[in-house]
């Protein structure tokens, strides 16, 4: 006749049958939820990167950051900044001991905006002659659309990139060119000398 084993003698094997299965338990993967960036910046402006992964994922998860341009960064959280222009892929990768796991973001850097610079301005001829049209032109840099503002020193003004003027009158003027667009401002200026008519002969 079989006898039937007590329950307090089967205890101590499921409970080491059931610590096994604890432990034996597989990690949890990681998972990129989301990655974020700027779409855009200019060369050496510094950009926010930020990713987000599951909070139940195995610890410890490395995070790194690859920027596309040779630089590298860790953590989820991290800033970066873009020394040429260009069309960067920006790839953020979470690792632990059950997986690796990576998402990707573009980034396009641009240069910064050229302000108004004048860096040259003439007149010719000059000296002039009283009566005489006198042409002025400007060597000037920066992003379009650029204002220019001609005051001739003799009440006269203009708005035209080249312009020409006459004086009535002999003497020294100071002839200043203001230009301007969106990012800045900048003048230059030139001495005009007129001289007298010389009379009819």
């Amino acid at each position: 006749m079989n006898k039937r084993t007590p329950f307090f003698t089967w205890l101590p094997l499921l409970l080491l049958v059931g610590g096994l299965f604890v432990t034996g338990c597989s990690p949890t993967p990681v998972e990129v939820l989301s990655v974020d960036g700027p779409d855009e910046l200019e060369t050496g402006e510094s950009g926010t990167f930020e990713a987000e992964i599951n909070e139940d994922a195995e610890t410890p998860v490395e995070a790194r950051w690859d920027f596309g341009d040779g630089s590298t960064g860790s953590g989820t959280l991290t800033t970066h900044s873009f020394d040429s222009e260009g069309e960067y892929t920006v790839t953020f990768t979470a690792s632990n001991e059950a997986n690796s796991a990576s998402e990707t973001l573009t980034v396009n850097v641009i240069p910064p905006p050229v302000p108004a610079q004048v860096v040259t301005v003439s007149a010719n001829p000059n000296p002039g002659t009283e009566g005489e049209s006198v042409r002025f032109s400007s060597n000037v840099r920066g992003d379009s659309p650029v204002d220019y503002s001609w005051n001739f020193g003799d009440g006269g003004t203009s708005q035209s990139a080249s312009p020409t003027h006459t004086f009535d009158e002999p003497g020294t003027y100071q002839v200043t060119l203001n230009v301007s667009n969106d990012v800045g401002q900048d003048s230059r200026s030139v001495s005009v000398e007129v001289e007298p008519a010389l009379a009819p002969i």
